[in-house]
């Protein structure tokens, strides 16, 4: 399946941010899932059981300065995080 089928095939995405909590919430996928770490502290990956992508969590955004510009980036790719351990269920 390419990239583009993936995103046809989403119906829906669920975008949450706490100003307060500095936290920015997004997620494409819903059922069993879990997040993980990845690369950069301040990013979690939300993946289902089988390591697909379903979202990802970015905590302290209101303290991140990487620069002028606040760019973070981070590998998200399935193939890193299908091996990874489950940090929190949701």
């Amino acid at each position: 399946m390419s990239e583009i089928d993936e995103i046809d095939e989403i119906d829906r995405i669920n975008v949450w941010f706490s100003k307060a909590g500095g936290i920015l919430d997004v997620t494409w996928a819903f059922g069993n899932t879990y997040y993980t770490d990845t690369e950069n502290e301040h990013v979690m990956a939300l993946v289902d059981m089988e390591g697909n992508l379903c979202g990802f969590k970015i905590s302290d955004i209101n303290i991140i300065d990487d620069g002028e510009s606040g760019v973070i980036n981070v590998d998200l790719s399935t193939a890193d995080l299908s091996q990874a351990e489950p940090t929190a269920h949701i």
